[in-house]
This record gives C-alpha cells, structure tokens and sequence, in this order.
C-alpha cells in the first residue's frame, strides 16, 4: 500500500452531526482541493475550525450540505485509503440519518466514467487492523429511463466474497470486499 496522505477526515459525530478533522499538514487548500471548494470557501470553513475540527453546521452554511463530496479527481481522491474512508463515511452517515442506501453521487463527485472505485485499503474493527480489497460499482453509463448515472450503494454490514464470483441481482452484490490478511500491529 502507498504511504498515506495528509488529508481532511470526514466524521459522523455520536449525536449525528458531521465534522471535518484536519491531519497534520492540511490547511485551506488542501480541503478546497480535496472536496472541489472554491478557495474562498474554504478560507472561510477553515477559519470556523476549533481544536482540528471543522463542523458540519458550518459546511452547511456555506456549502448548502453538511456533507461534502470527495472529489475523484483530486489528488487526495485518488487515495485508495481516502476513497475508502469517504465510503465508510458515507455509510455511517446514511445510517444515522435512518436511510437504507445512498447514491455514489450524494458522497462523490466526478464519478462519471469511473465504472467502479477499487483499490487496497486499511480498516480497523475493534482492536485490529484489516488490509481491504474494495470494489465498489459508482456510475452506470446507460440507464434504461435515461435518469440518473449515481449507482445506489446499501449500508448493510460490509461482507468477504469469494474471489471470482459474479452477480448481477443489485449494487450491493457488485460490492466485493476481499479482507486478505490481518495486520499484526494494534491501533
């Protein structure tokens, strides 16, 4: 896996709120860059921030969302482990919001053409550390009613598939999360 980047960390919040926490090095154009801000925006979410933290009600504000969308083709959206992150985020979100399932396009932006977000990741459960295979289907380039490309992806518990199987019943099933070796170090 690649060494990790600086970059913000979107948080679901035990009361359900979201905020932004800022890694070493990050700064105003770091979060313009990474979730497609325009700099003045971001200037003006990163002079809200308190102790790392930008809040979601402040994303809001100025923003029109407490959510904002990883852009793809920033350099911190190319990041296997960001691209991840921002999934687990968006499932965690969409859960605590009482919904069942959520558009790639609600959580990502520049989607289009990229059939599907793959890549090798960490995730931690508990107490250990996970390397993650991740395949998840983001834009459909045809639909039969011509509505919307967004692929609708579900928050049930996230599962191992058996490599090489295939099927096509929903977005769900097209999920593959290969969890390949334990990492022996503790977080």
């Amino acid at each position: 896996m690649a060494p990790e980047q600086s970059d913000w960390i979107p948080k679901v919040n035990e009361d359900g709120s979201t905020s932004y926490i800022a890694e070493k090095g990050d700064n105003a154009s770091t979060l313009a860059s990474q979730y497609d801000l325009d700099q003045d925006v971001a200037d003006n979410l990163y002079s809200t921030m308190e102790n790392g933290e930008i809040s979601g009600s402040n994303v809001k504000v100025a923003t029109g969302s407490e959510v904002m969308k990883l852009d793809l083709s920033s350099p911190e959206g190319k990041s296997s482990q960001r691209r991840f992150d921002h999934f687990l985020f968006a499932r965690d979100h969409t859960s605590s919001e009482g919904g069942w399932a959520f558009l790639s396009t609600d959580y990502y932006s520049n989607t289009q053409y990229k059939d599907v977000m793959s890549g090798w990741a960490k995730m931690n459960v508990g107490d250990d550390s996970f390397s993650v295979n991740y395949a998840i289907p983001l834009y459909r380039s045809a639909t039969f009613d011509k509505s919307s490309t967004a692929t609708a992806l579900g928050i049930s518990p996230l599962r191992a598939k058996p490599a090489g199987r295939t099927s096509l019943f929903s977005n769900q099933d097209n999920m593959r999360f290969l969890f390949t070796t334990q990492i022996q170090e503790r977080v």
